[in-house]
């Protein structure tokens, strides 16, 4: 998923139990479990096109690095999480680990929404600081 997601970098994402698959739109991200291949498991991509056969969501998807996209469509039903943010490595490693677990506990149960204006707010709240 580079270069919106490198190795190093932390994901965060809401379980599917905490979202509305029909709230899902084209450019998110989404962790879900590979529809064909069984012992490939939470792979990140981006939605490119969204469909609804027989009342079920099916999301076609494409790796950002790519050049073309996946040729499986992901049944609703593989969906893991949806992604709300990625915490880049630029720290120590100690307190980039401390400062993600910290996160996690905070938007740990919450609807989509609340996690994602808490990761808003705290996002600028670092930018602030930084000016």
């Amino acid at each position: 998923m580079a270069p919106a997601i490198n190795v190093g970098n932390t994901v965060l994402s809401v379980k599917v139990e905490n979202i509305n698959i029909a709230e899902l739109k084209v450019g998110d991200i989404i962790v879900y479990k590979h529809p064909t291949l069984a012992d490939i498991d939470n792979v990140a991509h981006r939605i490119v096109e969204i469909e609804v056969v027989g009342g079920r969501y099916r999301f076609k998807t494409k790796g950002d690095n790519l050049p073309e996209p996946d040729p499986d469509w992901v049944p609703e039903n593989n969906i893991r999480s949806l992604v709300i943010g990625v915490m880049y490595k630029t720290l120590a490693s100690k307190e980039f680990d401390l400062g993600i677990k910290s996160i996690m506990k905070l938007i740990k149960g919450m609807k989509l929404t609340e996690a994602t204006k808490l990761i808003e707010k705290m996002s600028k709240e670092i930018r602030a600081d930084k000016k």
